[in-house]
């Protein structure tokens, strides 16, 4: 989409929206356990860790991870999510 608006304007008018408000619920500090199968020839495994969720102004969350995964001695992720339009009817849905 085209447009004449510069992109720090174009960013300072958009709005929160309940999607927006929906992520919000996720900042905090969380652990996980997981049971993980890499396929039919072997055992299930399991996997834990901590996951880090903070604010990124109303619009979007950084999520940064740490954990002990199957076969590997430590993992890391780091990754950001907002909301967005993903398909031809405007279905709302979180990107990764």
């Amino acid at each position: 989409m085209e447009t004449n608006i510069p992109q720090p304007e174009m960013a300072m008018m958009t709005q929160p929206q309940v999607e927006h408000r929906w992520l919000q619920k996720l900042v905090g500090e969380w652990t996980y356990e997981t049971e993980v199968t890499i396929g039919p020839d072997h055992s299930p495994e399991r996997a834990t860790g901590t996951e880090r969720v903070r604010s990124l102004g109303e619009l979007w969350i950084q999520c940064e991870g740490q954990g002990e995964m199957p076969g590997l001695r430590s993992a890391k992720a780091m990754l950001c999510r907002d909301l967005g339009w993903v398909n031809d009817d405007l279905s709302l849905a979180v990107r990764r």
